[in-house]
């Protein structure tokens, strides 16, 4: 929770401070410049799927120390994945 938070508020400053002036942003008329928004864009995509999918694969940590048969395990497993999606 603290890193998702973490670079979501990095990447919201980020978006905002890109370009210089900020109007620059959503008005590409307005005389400036700006860093790179599609690689800023991209990064943003990777960090979002990327905890995306540890937060998919939370279950499996915590279910498999259990003790219970293997198909037991597979089956809430599942199940608290597709919560997930």
């Amino acid at each position: 929770m603290f890193i998702a938070t973490g670079y979501s508020l990095a990447q919201a400053f980020s978006f905002t401070y890109n370009c210089n002036p900020v109007e620059r942003y959503w008005d590409s008329g307005v005389e400036g410049s700006c860093l790179n928004l599609v690689l800023a864009f991209i990064v943003a995509a990777g960090l979002n799927v990327g905890t995306d999918f540890v937060i998919l694969l939370l279950p499996i940590w915590l279910l498999w120390p259990l003790r219970i048969a293997t198909r037991q395990k597979v089956a809430v497993t599942l199940l608290f994945m597709t919560g997930g999606l």
